[in-house]
């Protein structure tokens, strides 16, 4: 959406198409778990190099696997509310 776009459906338009644009960019944030898989495969990298200890790999993992699950349960919600 252009700026001209924008100027063009007034003030309660433009805030609409702006909130939805933001409502877009955040709902694949929170549904996209690949950024996620990929840190997951660096961790597993890193430990395996020797770069990072058993202690950080698992502290890391967890917290990677609870951002996987969040996602995985606002998929469902998001599936279930339709």
């Amino acid at each position: 959406m252009s700026l001209f776009d924008l100027v063009t459906l007034g003030i309660p338009g433009a805030v609409h198409s702006i909130a939805r644009i933001l409502y877009d960019e955040a709902d694949k944030c929170m549904s996209d778990e690949k950024p996620v898989k990929a840190k997951l495969m660096e961790l597993q990298q890193r430990y395996e190099y020797g770069e990072i200890s058993k202690e950080e790999y698992e502290r890391e993992e967890k917290l990677l696997m609870d951002r996987l699950t969040e996602i995985r349960k606002y998929k469902k919600r998001m599936t279930d509310d339709r």
